[in-house]
């Protein structure tokens, strides 16, 4: 099973790769980019975003988020999708104004985070600060953590 973590842990790790390569060319000084989604398909190599239809025009930035989430769990129940991510931008808290990058990650083999990425703007580029990851419910491929597969290494 340590197998299967190893193989997960890294499809992951190139499908957070592939999607904040492409999502932080959107992070401008001054400005937050709007979330987006991203699969790893089955094949393990292939990343493609997800694109929400017209319904989410004009749609606040955490209701994009359920979105994406809700787009994802259909495509993910399906067994079309290996992994998936969303990432947005912005502030730790209403009192803590520090930006952050979130990237949101599952993969079918049971694992389940959220990555925070402090980042700040440095004469008109963006640099990043070392991330914390912490676990978090699932909410794609399985509806409760028991539901997962058990791969403990």
């Amino acid at each position: 099973m340590a197998r299967y973590l190893v193989v997960a842990n890294k499809q992951l790790a190139y499908l957070a790769e592939q999607a904040t390569a492409e999502y932080q060319g959107r992070i401008e000084p001054g400005e937050t980019p709007m979330p987006s989604g991203w699969m790893l398909m089955k094949d393990g190599v292939t990343v493609k975003e997800l694109k929400l239809d017209e319904a989410a025009e004009g749609a606040p930035p955490q209701i994009r988020v359920v979105m994406f989430r809700v787009a994802l769990k259909s495509i993910a129940r399906r067994g079309q999708i290996n992994a998936a991510a969303i990432l947005y931008a912005g502030q730790m808290s209403d009192d803590n104004p520090q930006k952050v990058l979130v990237l949101e990650h599952e993969h079918r083999l049971g694992i389940s985070g959220s990555k925070f990425v402090p980042y700040q703007d440095e004469g008109g580029k963006v640099k990043y600060s070392q991330s914390i990851t912490k676990e978090k419910p699932f909410q794609i491929f399985y509806d409760d953590k028991a539901d997962a597969p058990e791969i403990s290494g």
